[in-house]
């Protein structure tokens, strides 16, 4: 397990991961442009990597609980179909072959 005592030091920085978080889940429920805040609030108090590893997992779990949550409401064969076309190139990508070129 990574040790993120590295970049949480002060309460500062934890107050600022949760409202970055919020900010974030703002933008998911129709803000659109309040993400374009907490990509810079995150580089300069995380540094550029650290910020990409603590945002990336927040927008993926966001998008997953917006799917269960709004499973009743969709078609969840073609979110099947969807996914499952995008699993296997993210997949393929991560195992460093690649499927297709681009001419």
């Amino acid at each position: 397990m990574p040790d993120v005592s590295v970049w949480m030091n002060t309460p500062y920085d934890w107050i600022l991961l949760f409202d970055c978080a919020l900010l974030i889940g703002m933008s998911k429920t129709g803000i659109q442009g309040i993400t374009t805040l907490v990509i810079p609030l995150m580089a300069i108090n995380f540094g550029a990597k650290p910020s990409t590893g603590l945002i990336l997992p927040m927008l993926c779990f966001s998008d997953l609980i917006a799917v269960f949550l709004l499973s009743a409401y969709s078609r969840m064969e073609l979110y099947i179909q969807i996914t499952s076309f995008c699993d296997s190139r993210f997949f393929s990508g991560i195992s460093g072959r690649q499927t297709y070129s681009f001419g």
